[in-house]
């Protein structure tokens, strides 16, 4: 039967399956393969030319083939050096009439972010794939197969707008400062400026829901890695609020219900991620703004009885199907679960944070961080045996833990001056310098291996908590070269590669200094 018909088989296999290196059944319209995983399926002639389906294109905004209607509405963008002049035209950013219904509202959010994409010179599936390799390894926040899913079925209807502005904030975390898109008049801060008016246009109209929570989360962890933390803060908090809204922060209990079917069980596992990346996101933005507010924090953690966040295994990397029953529970200690090792090490940066922000007295204080102290020191060794920085697996844990510990020292310090004999006194201060130096030689180490690495990878690659861990280790280090410690010319090798690392995520990121 011929390829180009709605049935039968096809000569050849797809693109996916070939890039993949997968058995393709070769069925049309969509083979079984990417039929079963929400996938981009098309297949080529000798001469590259598509038989059936449709390649990415300046037409493809999704990776796959846009209707009429959609591309007759991004034509418009054809020859625009950018899309900033758009912004400027009357009626394109203009409020979601509410007279239309759900419908109309969808429909106008869509087109928006289809010709922002347009002027990108991108697609959803790319953007989503960036992702995917990136950013989601941190927090994974968003389950591949089902947001994979939901570009393909904008295929055949219009998105949902809160859908339109998950994918658009996808956009602003993985568009860099020296892509060939971005290069153009308008970059990453224009975007970010259409970004947050059509997010605004969203919470305004659409109910809270899942997807506009983890599109506030993006938003939020762009915001704190530009530096904009008022801006990261406040984003971070509304996104808290409309978790507790819609129940997201409850999602541990239904993800434990064994009587739930496999659909509901990858639903409540994504939303529970959700809620354990708004925790763990918003600490990270607090620690670097006035101690003030460190006991205003909006999304608490969850009793330690209830499941850690757990990641799905996928049988084959991106958009492949996820097998809910090899979701990763991390065992006290020990797991390859990243995300869920980190989480673990939120509890004892609350329980740092508690102590500091009690009223007890200043040897109640210190004993109570120094029991902390004994149990940070032996998940940092742990952490380090396992080379955590090095392959990548436990750096957000080992970041969570750094970072208490610089948290917990300098506090010590502060309030061992206090103390009546000086014996005491510098006892104290003696043991918490020795243990803030340690932090930093740890730093220094894992800046060395980070310049390596991103000089093969690139700043994206990296977790983005590390810029806080950097500029606390570079602070604290001039400090002691200027009281001039024995360590100076070491610790002076070590701060120009932490000033190096620090430099390259500001030029990522746009870091306001």
């Amino acid at each position: 039967m011929n390829s180009s018909t709605g049935g039968g088989y096809a000569q050849r296999v797809c693109s996916t399956c070939k890039l993949r290196k997968k058995g393709c059944d070769k069925k049309l319209p969509i083979c079984g393969y990417c039929a079963k995983r929400g996938l981009p399926c098309t297949y080529y002639d000798n001469d590259s030319s598509v038989l059936f389906g449709s390649a990415p294109s300046k037409d493809g905004i999704a990776g796959i083939s846009l209707p009429a209607w959609q591309r007759q509405r991004l034509s418009q963008a054809e020859g625009a050096p950018n899309f900033i002049s758009s912004l400027l035209q009357p009626g394109f950013l203009n409020a979601p009439s509410l007279a239309g219904g759900p419908s109309s509202i969808d429909e106008t959010v869509y087109q928006q972010v289809c010709f922002i994409y347009q002027s990108l010179r991108l697609t959803f599936h790319e953007a989503s794939t960036r992702f995917f390799q990136n950013f989601q390894n941190w927090l994974p926040i968003i389950t591949p197969d089902r947001l994979y899913r939901a570009i393909v079925a904008a295929e055949c209807r219009t998105p949902s707008a809160d859908l339109s502005i998950l994918l658009l904030s996808l956009c602003l975390v993985t568009t860099r400062p020296h892509d060939d898109v971005s290069t153009q008049a308008t970059g990453p801060a224009a975007l970010y400026i259409l970004v947050k008016m059509l997010y605004a246009q969203a919470q305004a109209v659409v109910q809270a829901s899942t997807l506009l929570t983890q599109a506030g989360l993006v938003i939020s962890a762009y915001e704190y890695a530009n530096g904009q933390l008022d801006s990261a803060y406040v984003s971070i908090g509304a996104c808290a609020r409309m978790g507790q809204t819609i129940d997201i922060d409850k999602a541990g209990v239904r993800l434990a219900e064994s009587h739930a079917d496999a659909e509901s069980k990858l639903k409540a596992m994504e939303e529970w991620n959700l809620w354990w990346g708004i925790i763990i996101l918003e600490r990270f933005i607090i620690l670097e703004m006035s101690p003030s507010r460190y006991q205003h924090i909006t999304a608490t953690s969850p009793n330690c009885n209830v499941s850690p966040p757990c990641v799905p295994v996928c049988e084959d990397g991106l958009g492949s199907k996820c097998d809910e029953t090899q979701m990763c529970l991390p065992p006290s200690g020990h797991g390859h679960n990243s995300f869920g090792r980190q989480a673990q090490t939120v509890y004892i940066l609350d329980q740092t944070l508690r102590i500091i922000n009690s009223p007890a007295t200043p040897e109640r204080r210190l004993w109570g961080l120094a029991k902390l102290d004994a149990k940070l020191q032996d998940d940092l060794m742990q952490l380090m045996e396992e080379r955590s920085y090095a392959n990548g697996l436990r750096c957000g844990a080992a970041a969570t833990v750094i970072r208490s510990l610089y948290l917990l020292h300098q506090d010590i310090i502060a309030h061992a001056k206090t103390l009546a004999p000086i014996a005491t006194r510098e006892q104290w201060q003696r043991r918490s310098e020795a243990a803030l130096d340690t932090a930093s030689k740890i730093m220094m180490d894992v800046a060395e291996h980070h310049l390596n690495h991103i000089s093969h990878h690139g700043v994206d690659s990296l977790h983005f908590c590390c810029g806080c861990n950097l500029r606390v280790a570079i602070r604290y280090i001039q400090r002691r070269c200027q009281d001039g410690c024995g360590e100076e010319v070491f610790f002076v090798k070590g701060l120009e590669k932490l000033t190096l690392l620090e430099e390259a995520f500001r030029e990522r990121w746009g870091t306001i200094v």
